[in-house]
């Protein structure tokens, strides 16, 4: 007897193919309607070919299991392989291996990957001090308005810390002024703010900065600028100040040092 089914796993499908196929379906499926003999050589022809059917839609079924299975397999080993490479650029850029560096870009490392930090490879250069690997790294692309994990990049570091040749490279790179840090401040008013005087004046007149750019606590650039001047003078003032630093002159002064050295320069 052939049966009526609504659905035959691979398995049972594949048990019908040996031995009386009647009773077998019987058995499998007891609550099954008998819908044709399988006496008859027409019906039973039949029934194989139902079967062998079932069973090649199963097989069908898990081919694709296992080519999705596969695909996935595929796509992770390929992610590791760019995060080893994305890892070994930012090592490249901390040790200053431009060649490395080069070599990392040419073989498809992300420019733009970040580290624990959530430092670019150009924030990495920067921080190092290393204002050619930085051009090197523009030169390919880098995005320099990327923030890491302290709201700073590129521009805004360089600018709160004094680095002028990196706040010059930045602007020239197209570095977005108005991108603010932390305490929601561009990079004209840290700077104006700790007495960074050439910054302050590189930013008014090579940039767009918006100098009455208002940060959170509500002060503005232009309050700022009347004292970034004395306020650098104070820092210098109190650096000279230090024992050390005014022992050192007084050796220098008095010492052998100008003998040794006699281009060297009095510090008072």
């Amino acid at each position: 007897m052939l049966y009526r089914l609504s659905y035959v796993h691979p398995r049972q499908a594949a048990a019908l193919l040996h031995g009386d196929a009647g009773h077998q379906f019987a058995h499998v499926f007891p609550r099954s309607q008998p819908v044709y003999d399988c006496s008859d050589r027409r019906h039973s022809q039949l029934a194989s070919l139902l079967t062998i059917a079932l069973f090649l839609s199963g097989c069908a079924a898990n081919m694709d299991t296992l080519l999705a299975s596969g695909e996935q397999q595929a796509t992770q080993v390929v992610k590791e392989e760019m995060d080893k490479r994305n890892q070994a650029l930012l090592a490249a850029v901390n040790q200053g291996d431009k060649e490395t560096i080069q070599k990392l870009l040419a073989d498809g490392a992300d420019i733009n990957a970040t580290d624990e930090r959530g430092r670019t490879s150009a924030m990495i250069a920067v921080h190092t001090d290393q204002l050619e690997v930085f051009n090197l790294l523009v030169e390919h692309g880098a995005n320099i308005n990327i923030r890491d994990d302290r709201s700073d990049n590129p521009l805004l570091y360089a600018g709160a810390e004094g680095k002028l040749d990196f706040v010059r490279a930045s602007i020239a790179a197209g570095a977005d002024t108005t991108i603010t840090n932390r305490f929601g401040g561009t990079a004209l008013i840290p700077a104006a703010d700790r007495g960074h005087v050439e910054i302050v004046r590189e930013l008014l007149t090579t940039s767009d900065v918006n100098i009455d750019l208002a940060r959170k606590s509500g002060r503005k650039v232009s309050d700022l600028l009347a004292s970034s001047s004395q306020k650098g003078q104070e820092r210098q003032a109190r650096w000279r100040s230090r024992p050390f630093f005014l022992a050192a002159s007084v050796v220098q002064k008095t010492c052998f040092l100008p003998k040794l050295f006699p281009h060297s320069r009095v510090l008072y």
